[in-house]
């Protein structure tokens, strides 16, 4: 049976526009894509990351790419770093960076009363500690097989004590990036990690890596 030719030039055309337009889209998305990395080692360079690049809701690939080119050293006063997770039924921590060397903390501790995840309590403390920066080999924690690398934010408040009514709270945390020294190709991950002994700091001891509360979201505001 012949196929008219009016039939094939209208398949042809069919044909032809599908083709366009895959490379349409394809062109696009690499644009796109390329917009994304552009904005990404802006950020990075700049130490001003916004939670549209790192926060639960982000591109997987955007997050991991912070997460190996990020310098803590850099963030800008105004950074907010929230660790933990936004599920109202864990427990959380809010720091924001300040211009004069100091970071405010919100600690949100939540728990189950007698297991019930339906009974949820939560203790929410307060307070401001100084900031400093250290290589990681000075800083010292209970992980050998995920160590701290590059640079580590150091956090100090003496004055916590539990008369002061400082119950979740310790002397001092560190923020830090760790990595498997197994797997090399694995992705860091970004942490805040408690001192073992909380009303002890410095004497002695380490910094918690299995207490510790990942990060889940950063956000710069001007």
């Amino acid at each position: 049976m012949k196929i008219p030719s009016s039939k094939i030039n209208k398949l042809i055309l069919l044909l032809t526009f599908i083709f366009l337009a895959s490379c349409t889209q394809k062109k696009e998305t690499g644009s796109v894509q390329k917009a994304d990395n552009s904005k990404v080692k802006t950020a990075l360079l700049k130490g001003e990351i916004t939670k549209d690049l790192y926060s639960e809701k982000s591109e997987i690939d955007i997050k991991r790419e912070i997460e190996k080119g990020i310098d803590l050293s850099i963030l800008k006063p105004g950074t907010v770093l929230r660790f933990g997770s936004s599920d109202p039924k864990s427990t959380s921590a809010e720091l924001k960076l300040n211009s004069d060397s100091t970071v405010d903390i919100i600690y949100n501790k939540r728990w189950a009363m007698n297991g019930n995840a339906d009974l949820m309590k939560e203790r929410i403390t307060t307070a401001k500690y100084r900031l400093s920066y250290h290589d990681a080999v000075q800083v010292p924690t209970d992980n050998e097989k995920y160590p701290l690398i590059e640079k580590v934010i150091v956090l100090v408040n003496n004055d916590i004590t539990r008369e002061k009514g400082y119950l979740e709270l310790g002397r001092s945390f560190c923020i830090g990036k760790s990595k498997s020294k197994t797997d090399q190709n694995a992705n860091p991950s970004i942490s805040l990690y408690p001192w073992q002994d909380p009303l002890y700091y410095p004497r002695g001891g380490f910094y918690n890596f299995f207490s510790s509360l990942q990060l889940y979201e950063i956000d710069f505001v001007k």
